[in-house]
């Protein structure tokens, strides 16, 4: 896409470089006759000057014969004098006066006859007029001369004329020409312009597109390393879960043992107190018994007595008589003792 954006800008400068070279050639200079036509219409008109009094004067003696006894007046002649009209389009230049015009009119001759002389006679004044006739004559075969060629002149004045308004015609065709190679190449140059934007545009768009490409693969590489880390945390989190389930688990064990301690605990609670009751009882039982072997201890230290003296008092009997009673009196003891006893006193 960058060659392609080179390729274009090197033609977008042959383009202008061209359009600079047609532009020089439109403005060549024109021909010498269409540029004095051009001056003349661009310039006012200078009106032609008048020859003056000394000047006229001195081509009339000039023209005059050696001998002749004519004299020049020299009075001055005031020459007319044109109004000067602009050069616009309504009023064009006036052409220049023609060349071939009379410096002597024969209205308004400066010759006088000198009174003294040959002059005087008829015949001198029938020669001179033939001879003013004669050089009247040459003199307008001259100026009829003059008039053709004048006439050729203008003749190729107007072909010149003619030629230059052909050259115009063809200079003003050729910048029409131009001015129509001009405008499609400023449509080409306008068009070639777009693209180049469309281009620049694209190469903005292209840009963008491998920035956010970048800025993708980045957060690509981001999320996968923050995937990894949340795969890391998750599995911290399951074993953290698993080691929560397991203190759970050692948790229920607890309260199900602290329940059965307790359990356990309630009925030693109740069997200390029954212990509690029963040992209450039988230290009562036993307080009691106590009681009851003093008072049986009582009454067998009393019998015993009894027998000591029944034993006595056997002995002052005869001795056989005295074994069976003692031996009766043994057996009594003994079944009184047996009678006697403390849990039957109980």
């Amino acid at each position: 896409m960058e060659s392609r954006f080179e390729g274009l800008r090197h033609r977008l400068e042959e383009l202008q470089v061209h359009l600079l070279a047609t532009s020089k050639t439109s403005s060549l200079p024109l021909s010498s006759s269409s540029r004095q036509r051009e001056k003349n219409r661009t310039e006012p008109q200078r009106p032609k000057e008048a020859p003056s009094s000394e000047h006229r004067t001195n081509n009339v003696r000039d023209s005059l014969p050696k001998n002749s006894n004519l004299e020049v007046c020299e009075a001055p002649i005031t020459p007319k004098k044109r109004r000067h009209q602009p050069t616009t389009a309504m009023a064009p230049a006036q052409q220049n006066p023609p060349r071939f015009q009379s410096t002597i009119s024969p209205s308004k001759s400066n010759l006088k006859f000198h009174p003294n002389g040959d002059a005087a006679t008829v015949s001198g004044l029938l020669s001179r007029l033939r001879e003013e006739e004669q050089k009247r004559t040459s003199e307008r075969a001259a100026l009829q001369m003059q008039v053709q060629k004048e006439k050729q002149r203008a003749h190729h004045a107007e072909a010149a004329a003619r030629r230059a308004e052909d050259q115009r015609d063809f200079r003003l065709g050729e910048v029409r020409h131009l001015k129509a190679a001009l405008k499609r190449r400023d449509d080409v140059i306008t068009s070639l312009q777009d693209q180049v934007r469309d281009m620049e545009v694209g190469i903005s768009y292209a840009d963008a597109v491998q920035l956010a490409q970048g800025e993708r693969d980045e957060a690509k590489a981001v999320l996968n390393e923050s995937q990894k880390q949340l795969e890391e945390i998750s599995a911290e989190l399951d074993a953290a879960l698993a080691q929560a389930e397991q203190a759970r688990e050692l948790l229920r064990r607890g309260e199900r043992e602290k329940e059965m301690y307790s359990e356990r605990w309630d009925r030693a609670n109740s069997e200390i107190t029954r212990i509690r009751d029963d040992l209450h009882e039988e230290r009562s039982a036993r307080a009691i018994l106590e009681q009851a072997v003093s008072v049986l201890s009582a009454q067998a230290a009393n019998r015993q007595a009894r027998l000591r003296q029944l034993l006595a008092m056997g002995e002052l009997l005869s001795f056989g008589d005295s074994d069976e009673k003692s031996n009766s009196s043994s057996t009594e003891a003994t079944s009184v003792l047996d009678c006697e006893s403390p849990y039957e006193y109980v």
